[in-house]
């Protein structure tokens, strides 16, 4: 069999997130969702020793005479849900503002096999930046939208685009002293946001004869910021950073890209001895002061 047809490399394109436009993906799986719920629906009894006279139904399902089982069902709530990921550049950095803020936004996929999608008020459920030395920077998020429809196939974007890498990347720790990790020092860093999205349903057909069993809001939970800070420790430098806990600030720079940093608190850091290289990790949590509330 041939497969002359089949180009790896490419899966489609976003043509648009909200004001950001042409994200091109590493992976996409946003799509509708919606479970189909199984019941069983018994009416009298079945029997093998049917006779005219003990009232039990004939084992024949298709007789009108007697009783039956049936297995039916019905079909379970809809949303529109999944996962993209994505390098990331200059043009695609304001994802993170989606995602920072919760915002809603509207979300045009266009499938490289044919066809394409509109993604109706949807929001970032999930936000990961992902840094590695040697690598690109990498975005994973997780999207819930309210409705979906097939719309326009047509794109053309073939402009060049620059990817954002390790070695433009800076961190800033301050708990009362500053301390920042360069890219000449940094291992790996890991920054996620997490909004608890969750769809919100009510009886009838909220959509008003759109699409039945879909959400009427995506209601935005307590948003979670976490992650870590991994870098290279050596003799005479980069080792000023306090062992104890403590409540500060972390910001992540990019070069020429933007910055994305959150209030934290950091845990007690525990220095490791090894014969290679030595890797110190910062584990954080996102939190507020109360007189900032």
């Amino acid at each position: 069999m041939a497969y002359g047809n089949v180009k790896p490399g490419y899966i489609g394109i976003v043509k648009s997130l909200g004001s950001v436009e042409n994200i091109r993906c590493t992976s996409f799986s946003v799509g509708p969702k919606q479970n189909y719920l199984f019941y069983n629906h018994v009416v009298g009894l079945r029997d093998g020793n049917y006779n005219e006279d003990n009232g039990k139904g004939p084992i024949d399902e298709g007789s009108d005479s007697g009783n039956i089982q049936r297995r039916i069902c019905r079909p379970g709530t809809f949303v529109a849900s999944g996962g993209m990921s994505f390098p990331l550049s200059k043009e695609n950095f304001d994802v993170y503002k989606y995602a920072k803020g919760a915002d809603s936004f509207d979300l045009d996929y266009v499938y490289y096999c044919g066809g394409g999608r509109t993604f109706k008020d949807c929001r970032i459920n999930s936000y990961e930046l992902g840094i590695t030395a040697g690598g690109e920077v990498e975005i994973n998020t997780e999207i819930s939208g309210m409705s979906v429809e097939d719309t326009d196939t047509s794109v053309n974007f073939t402009d060049a685009e620059k990817l954002v890498t390790w070695d433009n990347v800076r961190v800033t720790i301050d708990t009362g002293v500053e301390f920042t990790i360069d890219a000449d020092m940094l291992n790996a860093v890991n920054f996620r946001i997490n909004n608890n999205v969750n769809p919100i349903y009510v009886s009838g057909d909220p959509s008003g004869g759109g699409y039945p069993l879909a959400p009427v809001a995506l209601r935005v939970g307590m948003q979670e910021v976490s992650g870590t800070v991994s870098f290279y420790s050596f003799k005479g430098g980069g080792n000023n950073i306090p062992i104890d806990a403590g409540l500060g600030n972390i910001r992540i720079d990019i070069n020429d890209v933007g910055s994305i940093g959150t209030p934290a608190m950091f845990e007690v850091i525990n220095p490791q001895g090894s014969v290679g290289p030595v890797i110190t990790t910062i584990t954080f949590v996102g939190v507020d002061k109360l007189d900032n509330i």
